[in-house]
């Protein structure tokens, strides 16, 4: 027999078996190996794919212990679980594959034991595969069917065919190494044939410019980019394919590390990519997320910290613009570009920019690359192809004709949605709204032919999504969905019919761990709107804040694609004009071209939101500049105002405040001269938003909320002194949230002890939030010893907070509390891992300890703030001179404007002969205003290296300084007398100019005389005791009825 012999039998017989096919039937395939199947699979597929068949692998391999469930194997549960599942039935709906072939592999890989229970377990689930509408392929040994024929003989007898095959030659065994078993297991992945349609139908074209300097001009794919860029942001329109390409760069970049490291190529350089949605992302590590990317295909893992030192892997991040706003996303990307920051490692981020522009500042340093949406001539292919060509020509013609779809259309997931409902009734559909809900109608129309159950199946489907976005769900118990159907069901269905309905449709799915979860975010969008459309339902009442705006963002806009309603928009933006930016293309289904100056202003906002073009801003800016004239309603003119400042468009706000300050009547100036004061604010004017405030103050001068803003304004005047006048006026308890101010002001004059026990009476009397214990407790940062009590309160009420921990740890650490500082740091450890700011901690606790060597390694390890200055004291300290001075001459980083890093530049070239250097450092930091602990602490340590070098005049010329500047101007008058005695080699004139410009530290002395922490923290307990009895007594009096 020939070689080709084998496949062409087999091939014949499968033909039979599929064109024959009854639901249960199995075609059971028995061969010499278990690796055989791979000789198989392709002819296998082509011949089916001549059919217009899809051959759907599905591998069954042992549990891995990083996944979350720990489930049975079962033949018939994991089929129904892939068959359910979303890309599946995208398969079934979206491509042209009339037939869907199941071929279940890997049977081998499971123990003895878990054989046994998999057989078990499919012999009494065995009806169940009466339910799976899909011709099913057995593929395995002749020892696996000696067995199922065992212990599994109803579901043996259920074989229609059964054939023998062996290739003629032999296969390498199976090797389960990482990467190799990963890397070849997504290469085999079925989930993937949706990539093949639409992925050639793409491209990249470059994005904004970020920090870019080396745009392309041909677009390229996603995969390519990465051969060289290391970090690489990608963002497009909903629906753009984001998705689509980030997996077919897993696709391409494991194809092409499995081809090079089977030509030879060592693990350890090729790239390993890695997929990580983030649409169910809860707050987990970064690595738990790379450990579950990994075990979605390989059965064994090494460890991930090994892993990371071992290979290079391509982080595929998707969906960073769509977690949910309670989650630590800023740690989640810490993580990735500490990862990234090797250069060992690629970060590929998705994200939608339209969606939250501002959550990209974390990527200033990425190669940002957008989605290119069909130009004309490829529209016009796609749907060529997925049309046929009668036809294509006059929907085009519709579809340029219709204002609400032009743009939308452009993108590949629209676009195939209207290909497929052109070809059922050749209408095209009004608006985005529309379109997904004749949509959603076809998919249900594809599982059951009676109108009233459709209709019942929208209604529950939408009750369902309405519900999970109002708790804000990613997904949700079975039983919970079961309560939620019953509770609305009108029909007869069987309620547990409903979810296996809806996942027939392709609208719901399983997770990994037996929740059920929409298929499609944009589809659940829909239905939420449509539920909320179905039963009146305001959604502007659920959006009190910008995270809930951008939550129901996509429910808003299919909301007004059902009824734009005018009345409601203008109602919200009146009390919410500062949200309204978010909300923008929602508005734009509501708005066409406005003739009107409001409509315009608001369609140009919309637009202007929209486009992050430079160029295209600029030219949209104008346009805006120029519609005030002075007789347009005021009001509509202030909302528009406000818009604009909610974007930080200084210049748009002030001009439409100032057109309406100076053309309208009294109440509408007094909101005009109001947002002027917050723009002048915002832009660090202070002066014109104090005079400002002072003109409103002549109209109401006991106006509150006017005397905060000055005290605020005054504050970043330095003027602390004006401050307590204008605040003491006010009532205790709105004094609370002021009390940082009150706090400032009030050290211009009383004693700092003083303050600490006036606070604390406030603060226990009004229960104060930790927010604001916290925020005092910054007030007073220039004394520790009255820091720690306040801020170790604000921990115990928010022990959850970082912020406050980290606050606390750095207040015992300037008092050089070891052993306080060491305990924190392994409570922060405990509650938040191993952070950056984790690095910076230890850094300090390190420093203090005088552990020279190993700072030095924290901070070569981790770019750090501050990490140069604490790296050149060590050196320093070391006696490491070329280090240090070449860290001292460092140019061009942040950390040299502290004072600080001056400071320690300073003593090194004291030390090694750089006078001249060394003197401007000390002007620098001499004439700076630096805190009261920069001072008293650079004092001690010029103390400290004048007992090593008693010798040095610079040193001692800095010592006076330091002196003078902590306001022991006798002891600094004396010491400077001396040294100029000595007749030494220091530039006078330059030293006398230096000692002129000194700015003295106020606090210092206040901070020498307060009593030790001990004691402070004494007057602190008794404090709360005093309370905390007061609120005892006063909750057992009793109560008058």
């Amino acid at each position: 027999m020939s070689s080709e012999e084998p496949y062409k039998e087999l091939l014949r017989t499968i033909r039979v078996f599929i064109q024959h096919y009854k639901a249960g039937q199995i075609f059971a395939i028995e061969s010499d190996a278990p690796e055989n199947f791979r000789a198989l699979l392709l002819p296998l597929k082509d011949a089916l794919a001549e059919q217009q068949a899809y051959l759907y692998p599905v591998r069954f391999s042992p549990p891995h212990e990083a996944l979350p469930a720990q489930r049975d194997i079962n033949l018939t549960r994991e089929l129904r679980r892939k068959t359910d599942s979303s890309r599946f039935r995208e398969i079934e709906f979206s491509t042209s594959y009339k037939q869907i072939v199941l071929f279940a592999y890997g049977f081998e890989s499971l123990s003895s034991e878990q054989l046994d229970g998999f057989l078990q377990a499919s012999n009494f689930n065995r009806d169940g595969l009466l339910r799976i509408p899909y011709p099913l392929v057995l593929f395995g040994t002749s020892d696996f069917y000696q067995q199922m024929a065992t212990k599994a003989h109803d579901l043996y007898d259920w074989k229609g065919f059964s054939r023998y095959f062996s290739p003629g030659y032999a296969l390498p065994k199976p090797n389960h190494t990482f990467p190799y078993e990963y890397l070849e297991n997504v290469t085999l992945d079925p989930d993937f044939a949706l990539l093949e349609e639409f992925h050639k139908l793409q491209r990249l074209i470059p994005g904004d410019r970020l920090s870019l300097h080396d745009i392309d001009k041909e677009p390229k794919t996603l995969w390519e980019y990465t051969q060289t860029h290391q970090k690489v942001l990608l963002t497009g329109p909903i629906g753009g394919g984001k998705t689509l390409q980030l997996l077919s760069t897993l696709t391409e970049q494991s194809e092409s590390s499995l081809a090079a490291i089977k030509s030879g190529i060592s693990t350890g350089d090729v790239v390993i990519p890695l997929y990580i949605p983030l649409d169910r992302y809860k707050g987990e590590q970064a690595k738990e997320l790379i450990r579950q990317a990994i075990a979605r295909y390989q059965t064994h893992t090494p460890p991930i910290e090994d892993m990371l030192k071992d290979y290079r892997f391509c982080f595929l991040l998707d969906g960073w613009t769509e977690l949910p706003a309670q989650v630590p996303k800023e740690r989640l990307i810490r993580a990735f570009l500490r990862y990234q920051g090797t250069r060992k490692h690629q970060l590929i981020i998705s994200g939608r920019k339209d969606l939250c522009p501002e959550s990209f500042l974390e990527f200033e340093s990425f190669k940002h690359y957008k989605l290119a949406l069909f130009d004309g001539e490829e529209l016009e292919a796609f749907f060529k192809e997925r049309c046929g060509g009668g036809q294509v020509r006059k929907l085009i013609q519709r579809i340029r004709q219709n204002k609400m779809l032009v743009t939308e259309v452009r993108a590949p997931l629209i676009a195939r949605m209207i290909a497929q409902l052109w070809d059922q009734d050749k209408q095209l559909p009004s608006n985005l709204a529309e379109l997904f809900r004749k949509f959603v109608t076809w998919r249900l129309e594809r599982i059951t032919e009676e109108g009233n159950i459709r209709e019942h199946l929208m209604n529950q489907a939408s009750m369902l999504a309405f519900h999970m976005y109002t708790h804000k769900m990613s997904e949700i118990d079975f039983g919970k969905a079961i309560e939620l159907f019953e509770s609305n069901r009108s029909l007869s269905i069987p309620v547990l019919n409903i979810p296996r309905l809806l996942m027939s449709a392709g609208i719901l799915s399983y997770t990994e761990d037996d929740l059920i979860q929409p298929q499609s975010t944009q589809v659940w969008a829909f239905l939420a709107a449509y539920h909320a459309h179905q039963q009146n339902i305001d959604l502007f009442d659920s959006i009190t804040s910008r995270e809930d705006a951008l939550h129901w963002l996509d429910v808003l806009a299919f909301c007004f694609g059902m009824n734009p309603d005018l009345d409601k928009l203008n109602d919200f933006s009146a009390k919410n004009a500062h949200l309204l930016g978010v909300v923008f293309h929602s508005i734009l289904y509501a708005f066409g071209e406005p003739n009107n100056i409001f409509g315009k202003g608001l369609h140009l906002f919309g637009l202007y939101t929209l486009h992050t073009d430079p160029k295209k801003r600029l030219s949209l800016r104008k346009q805006i500049m120029n519609l005030p004239k002075g007789k347009e309603d005021p009001q509509e003119l202030l909302l528009l105002a406000g818009w604009f400042m909610d974007l930080k468009e200084w210049s748009i706000t002030d001009k439409f405040a100032k057109v309406v300050s100076e053309n309208s009547d009294k109440s509408y100036k007094k909101e005009a001269y109001q947002l002027l004061v917050v723009s002048s604010f915002q832009q660090k004017e202070y002066e014109k938003s104090e005079h400002l405030l002072r003109k409103l103050m002549e109209q109401e001068p006991q106006e509150e909320k006017h005397r905060i803003f000055l005290a605020h304004t005054l504050s970043c005047q330095k003027k602390y002194a004006e401050i307590a006048p204008l605040l003491e006026d006010i009532p205790e308890e709105k004094q609370i949230a002021e009390l940082p101010l009150l706090v400032m002001s009030w050290l211009e004059y009383k004693e700092p002890l003083e303050i600490f026990e006036e606070v604390l009476h406030l603060l226990y009397k009004y229960s104060a939030t930790a927010s604001v214990w916290h925020r005092v407790s910054e007030a007073l940062y220039d004394f520790p010893q009255l820091c720690i009590p306040l801020v170790r309160r604000a921990c115990r009420q928010e022990p959850t907070n970082e912020k406050y921990l980290r606050h606390l740890f750095f207040s015992q650490a300037r008092l050089k509390n070891s052993a306080k500082t060491e305990e924190i740091l392994s409570l922060y450890t405990e509650r938040f891992g191993d952070t950056r700011e984790y690095n910076e901690m230890l850094v300090s606790l390190s420093f203090m300890q005088r552990n020279w060597v190993k700072v030095i390694e924290l901070t070569s390890e981790n770019a750090l703030e501050g990490g140069v200055c604490a790296a050149m004291w060590c050196h320093y300290k070391l006696k490491n001179k070329s280090q240090a001075l070449s860290l001292a001459s460092q140019k061009n980083t942040e950390a040299i404007e502290t004072a600080e890093f001056q400071y320690n530049a300073m003593l090194v070239e004291f030390m090694w002969g750089k006078t001249k250097k060394g003197l401007l450092r000390l002007a620098h930091c001499t004439e700076s205003e630096t805190d009261c602990y920069f001072v008293l602490e650079g004092l001690r340590l010029l103390e400290e290296e004048l007992t090593l070098h008693p010798n040095n005049s610079e040193l001692r010329l800095a010592y006076a300084c330091f002196l003078r500047k902590s306001q022991e101007e006798e002891k600094a008058q004396q010491e400077r007398a001396l040294l100029k005695k000595e007749n030494n080699k220091i530039n006078w004139k330059i030293a006398d100019d230096i000692w002129n410009k000194i700015k003295v530290n106020r606090f210092c002395q206040k901070a020498k005389s307060l009593p030790p922490l001990e004691e402070i923290q004494k007057i602190a307990r008794d404090y709360e005791q005093r309370f905390s009895e007061q609120q005892s007594e006063s909750e057992s009096q009793p109560t008058d009825l």
